[in-house]
């Protein structure tokens, strides 16, 4: 089973369960994650064995680790039938953008041998992945500002970030295509500050009220934000 996607993933849906433990491999596929929330439901009073519970030492385990559960009683006859709702299980998962393998086992006590080969009881467990959120950004070439996408002046230091019909260069950092222009330092697509060549020599200015040394043709300071 591969989580390609930030939503709601059910491991079991109210699936019936033999001999512990109830055990499942899961792929996450993400490059990171914001937060992993856990739900699960399992209930041994219905079609199942009397004498099974819940085992209340290490109920759920994650990649080897036993998620503590709050409040979870350790009499038996009141682990027959347990519901729980998103518990955080962050730290304990594995991600990555090429995608890593996550072992979940629900534990549990079967009461009766003549039950091991039998169903117990039935099983619901389901996690959300939360992905942060990506705010597409671009950059000043001339300051290194960030710009929503689609804005055509900085809103640092003014300047229009429509610069069309000159010679062009590749960002050493990403390879974007950038002008080739000696006033413009960075590049619009990573933020890269680019090598300016010792031949080249850019007119400067004081800013007017920080001191900041700035680009002559700056309609506002790159340091301070003031207008000039």
């Amino acid at each position: 089973m591969e989580l390609m996607a930030p939503t709601h993933f059910v491991i079991w849906n109210n699936e019936s369960i033999g001999s512990p433990p109830a055990r499942r491999s899961v792929v996450f596929k993400y490059p990171e994650v914001e937060k992993v929330l856990l739900s699960f439901s399992i209930d041994f009073a219905v079609n199942g064995s009397s004498r099974s519970y819940l085992d209340p030492i290490k109920p759920v385990t994650i990649n080897g680790k036993t998620l503590k559960i709050q409040d979870l009683p350790s009499d038996p006859t009141s682990l027959r039938v347990v519901d729980r709702t998103d518990l955080d299980i962050t730290p304990m998962v594995k991600t990555s953008a090429e995608g890593s393998d996550n072992i979940f086992e629900v534990n549990y006590i079967a009461g009766d041998r003549s039950f091991l080969r039998r169903h117990v009881g039935v099983l619901t467990l389901s996690v959300t992945v939360v992905t942060p959120e990506r705010k597409l950004v671009r950059y000043c070439f001339f300051c290194g500002a960030q710009n929503e996408v689609g804005a055509k002046q900085c809103s640092r230091c003014g300047r229009l970030l429509e610069v069309g019909g000159e010679q062009t260069t590749a960002c050493p950092k990403c390879g974007e295509t950038i002008p080739l222009r000696p006033d413009i330092r960075f590049c619009d697509k990573c933020g890269a500050l680019q090598e300016v060549g010792p031949s080249v020599q850019l007119k400067t200015k004081t800013c007017k009220k920080c001191g900041a040394t700035i680009e002559a043709e700056a309609l506002y300071c790159s340091k301070c934000g003031s207008p000039q």
